[in-house]
């Protein structure tokens, strides 16, 4: 949410690799029974349903860049395999005997506090030591108003592409100052119902205004006022289990959900 995606592809756009594929993977969204064939690859009849050769992501961002959204999820049986890519430049497809060569610079990205995962044994000190070459922290958005005007022209490229779209000085200031608890994917969200609703070929203060108003709900229907939601509630704890541990692992402890439950509602809330 914070625009980590967004920043790997600037990074590989601005590299001797631009000419390359940038291959972006989330290891959270993996099912840790499929990771080593999704990162690596399969060979024909390496198991059941194994039809053909598969090419895994890493292969396939030969000569680019892969993206690992959410490294510190990445399950731990699969994180000798990407050690042993880092290392030598080469990975094994599932029911292959001989390596095949890769060219692929990695970028990783963690909302997870990845020292405290290798201390609590989630996560290989040796692989920490490889990929943590040039550590970068990327705050929330609302911590980086001076980011606004540039993201704004990024998203106005890439959803209105033709058309010759501007945001007038005061409507820019207005999303500048907007505190954006789903950070850049609302910001996102927002450009795209203004170009879908808006009219003309600007983006005027008066639509973002309109855009930028909370939710009516609890006002014009008088049985809910007062009333908090369900979702509103279990944000609310969320945050506040996050707020109250040392660790994102005491945090999911506390709540009573597995860790990756944890960051699932982290991404859904906005609270990274």
């Amino acid at each position: 949410g914070v625009g980590k995606e967004l920043l790997a592809r600037e990074l590989h756009q601005r590299s001797a690799r631009a000419g390359g594929p940038f291959v972006p993977i989330n290891c959270a969204a993996i099912p840790s029974n499929l990771a080593e064939s999704i990162l690596f690859g399969h060979e024909r009849g390496a198991f059941s349903g194994a039809t053909r050769r598969k090419l895994g992501l890493a292969e396939v961002a030969h000569g680019g860049t892969l993206f690992l959204d959410e490294l510190g999820e990445l399950p731990y049986e699969c994180q000798t395999k990407l050690l042993r890519f880092l290392q030598f430049g080469e990975v094994l497809r599932v029911g292959a005997t001989e390596p095949a060569r890769v060219d692929a610079r990695i970028v990783a990205a963690t909302n997870r506090d990845i020292d405290a995962a290798v201390a609590e044994g989630d996560f290989r000190d040796d692989l920490l030591h490889r990929v943590d070459t040039v550590r970068l922290t990327l705050p929330p958005l609302r911590e980086r108003p001076g980011d606004i005007e540039r993201l704004v022209r990024r998203f106005l490229l890439e959803l209105a592409p033709g058309r010759e779209v501007s945001c007038e000085p005061a409507a820019l200031e207005l999303l500048s100052a907007h505190l954006w608890p789903g950070n850049v994917r609302e910001l996102r969200k927002v450009i795209q119902r203004l170009l879908i609703l808006g009219e003309g070929d600007q983006i005027r203060a008066a639509e973002v205004r309109r855009h930028l108003k909370p939710p009516s709900a609890t006002t014009s229907n008088p049985r809910s006022r007062g009333v908090r939601s369900l979702k509103d509630a279990e944000r609310d704890a969320v945050a506040a289990a996050i707020a109250a541990s040392e660790t994102r692992a005491d945090a999911a402890e506390s709540l009573g959900v597995s860790l990756r439950t944890l960051y699932n509602k982290i991404r859904a809330y906005g609270l990274e």
